[in-house]
């Protein structure tokens, strides 16, 4: 093969990279954006079904704040976690 072969194939696996990339990126942020939907349905029935006071309304709203950062925590660590090499990226175009 020329080198003008293997720059447009380095090009073309580039390209299939980052929108393999974005696409990940999309699907996991709309992962959290409905677990986060959830979150906040599942609490707000909470409150409703309980009525809570004023120290009850606190609790719930700190619980909401830390599964929330447990959420968003675990968000960042798949996006930490996610490396691409050629194999996989070979193996998504096959498929």
């Amino acid at each position: 093969m020329s080198t003008p072969t293997f720059d447009s194939l380095r090009e073309t696996l580039q390209h299939l990279r980052r929108r393999r990339s974005n696409l990940f990126l999309l699907k996991q942020a709309s992962f959290l954006v409905i677990e986060f939907s959830a979150l906040v349905l599942a609490v707000a029935g909470l409150a409703l079904w309980l009525e809570p006071g004023k120290l009850g309304s606190i609790v719930l709203f700190l619980a909401t704040l830390v599964a929330g950062g447990v959420l968003l925590w675990q968000f960042i660590r798949i996006l930490g976690r996610r490396h691409s090499n050629d194999k996989a990226l070979a193996h998504y175009v096959e498929d």
